[in-house]
């Protein structure tokens, strides 16, 4: 089993998805709700709770949840990737 701290940014919506919105290649616009005003981000930070998918667990130390997840977006990604270089 990988290291809990490898896992620590669980993102519910996929960074290969929102590295398609960033601007260049790394960060992305978005609009702050609690601040009201439009910021910029590094998509790493971005729609992501801190061990998201281990809480409530036991421990906190479980991966499951977020191996399957990995496993699952490494094989979606590639097929976007295909698609983006076929437009």
């Amino acid at each position: 089993m990988k290291d809990v701290k490898n896992h620590v940014r669980q993102h519910y919506i996929p960074q290969f998805i929102l590295r398609n919105f960033a601007f260049d290649g790394t960060r992305v616009h978005f609009f702050d709700v609690k601040e009201d005003c439009w910021n910029i981000q590094y998509v790493a930070n971005t729609f992501m709770e801190n061990y998201m998918y281990s809480e409530g667990c036991g421990n906190g130390t479980s991966l499951e949840v977020e191996n399957s997840l990995t496993k699952f977006e490494t094989e979606i990604a590639s097929i976007f990737k295909k698609l983006n270089c076929e437009q």
